[in-house]
């Protein structure tokens, strides 16, 4: 396990509700990378929005703690400022024609002070140290939308980091948009080593069959839906790695 990092925020949710959906708890530990699994993707982005403060819970609470235990935000607002958000193309779609400089200078002007001078040079940046956890390879001039689909989510998420300076978590959704289970396991991999600096939780329908994730947390069990299971609110089934 990894340690904690003291910018590292504990996600806590208590009787959420997802749409038509049984009440559930959930928790998101501080710490290393968790494995989120749900039934479908629909619910994994509507619980990721709802997780990083970009859309209103619909019943129940949602906080998120520091090390020491201090809740450090319990509104959509203040969660949406301590939590970085990637994989949800409603908010991190790129446009494919613009080149990778363009789109990391826009995201540090509008993350930095409006007196700030935004670099030419993305070297100067926090975004090549980024890059390097994630093992993202690209260069300035390189055009979005050429670049092969791990490449881009790496982008998305480096970007997202880079909108949130002060996260305390990252959150990404649905990595099974890419489609390659080899892709897939490489970017969990990677993201072991963003988890070294921030805790990072990935949303997936699928289990980690590479056992790469610190913490399991799975939200495929009971459903009102599937007769003959307990109804009535219920707790994420989780699983620490070793």
């Amino acid at each position: 396990m990894t340690s904690a990092s003291p910018h590292g925020h504990r996600l806590v949710a208590q009787h959420l509700e997802l749409g038509d959906d049984q009440p559930f708890d959930l928790s998101l530990p501080a710490t290393g990378l968790t494995l989120v699994q749900t039934r479908r993707e629909s619910r994994s982005t509507t619980l990721a929005l709802t997780l990083a403060g970009r859309m209103r819970v619909k019943g129940g609470t949602v906080t998120l703690h520091d090390a020491a235990g201090t809740t450090v935000a319990d509104t959509p607002r203040r969660r949406a400022r301590r939590v970085a958000l990637a994989g949800v193309p409603e908010i991190d779609g790129l446009e494919r024609l613009v080149p990778v400089r363009t789109v990391v200078r826009e995201q540090l002007a509008w993350t930095g002070s409006w007196f700030a001078r935004t670099p030419r040079d993305m070297g100067d940046t926090d975004f090549s140290a980024w890059a390097g956890l994630l093992g993202l390879t690209v260069e300035p001039g390189d055009k979005v939308g050429d670049l092969p689909p791990a490449q881009r989510l790496r982008l998305r998420i480096v970007l997202a980091l880079l909108a949130r300076p002060r996260a305390g978590l990252l959150l990404i959704d649905d990595i099974d948009q890419l489609r390659s289970l080899a892709d897939r396991r490489d970017l969990l991999r990677d993201l072991r080593q963003v988890a070294q600096r921030l805790p990072v939780t990935v949303f997936s329908s699928n289990p980690d069959l590479d056992g790469l994730a610190d913490t399991v947390v799975d939200l495929t069990g009971p459903t009102p839906e599937q007769p003959g299971r307990e109804t009535g609110a219920h707790h994420a089934h989780v699983k620490e790695g070793e």
